[in-house]
């Protein structure tokens, strides 16, 4: 996860001066809400995103529909708009 974070620069989230990160970038509660959704949706289960995309490519969508339905019962919006343009 450290990687992830670093990749992404989450160290301006964590600046101790209330006004801007070190970048000079403003402090946004949206803007880290959106970083924060983006470095979450990296982890694990994005193989298994790539992976139900992959899979439905190759024309096997049983299998496709299953494991995108399987994420999207976890609650990632990625696969549920996926699974509904596909149903």
């Amino acid at each position: 996860m450290a990687r992830i974070l670093r990749s992404f620069g989450a160290r301006q989230l964590m600046d101790p001066r209330p006004e801007t990160t070190r970048f000079g970038t403003p402090r946004s509660c949206t803007n880290a809400l959106t970083f924060l959704k983006n470095v979450a949706e990296r982890g694990e289960w994005g193989g298994s995103l790539q992976k139900a995309y992959k899979l439905y490519k190759k024309g096997e969508i049983d299998r496709s529909l299953l494991l995108y339905s399987e994420l999207a019962e976890m609650g990632y919006d990625v696969a549920q708009v996926s699974l509904g343009r596909k149903v």
